[in-house]
């Protein structure tokens, strides 16, 4: 299987992995798959061929960036048919309890929210985003979500 922290990494520039496949020297390999990562299809938007929740990935302990300004929680991947692939990155800055919001687009970081309600009028503004909005529960391995507009 294909390594996922290794996709996100590509997509986003976030050191997470460096196996291109699941291998069980992950840390986060158990049960014979990743601990971290589960693929999902959520449709977020009413339309046939709109945004789809694809992947998320939710760490027990955030994980830090090199400057260790920024500590990685969770990671969700939304997609489009037409539309390039937006990640968002749900953190907590330096001081280990200030909720922030990360956006990365075509492998680059775009920006950084303070509140969901900043976060979804920005994707819909620039990235033609027409689904739900997104919520906290959006970034839980175990979240139960549906299609609302």
């Amino acid at each position: 299987m294909f390594c996922r922290l290794n996709q996100a990494k590509i997509a986003t520039g976030i050191d997470l992995s460096d196996f291109d496949v699941c291998s069980d020297t992950c840390e986060y390999y158990k049960d014979n798959s990743c601990g971290v990562s589960q693929d999902e299809s959520i449709f977020l938007s009413k339309e046939k061929f709109g945004w789809r929740l694809n992947l998320k990935i939710n760490f027990d302990e955030p994980v830090s960036s090199k400057s260790e300004n920024t500590y990685y929680c969770s990671l969700i991947q939304l997609i489009h048919p037409t539309y390039s692939d937006l990640w968002i990155s749900k953190g907590l800055k330096k001081d280990k309890e200030t909720d922030i919001y990360l956006l990365f687009f075509e492998g680059k970081h775009k920006d950084t929210y303070k509140s969901f309600e900043t976060l979804n009028k920005f994707i819909k503004e620039k990235f033609h985003y027409k689904g739900r909005l997104l919520t906290d529960n959006d970034f839980s391995i175990t979240g139960e979500n549906d299609v609302q507009n």
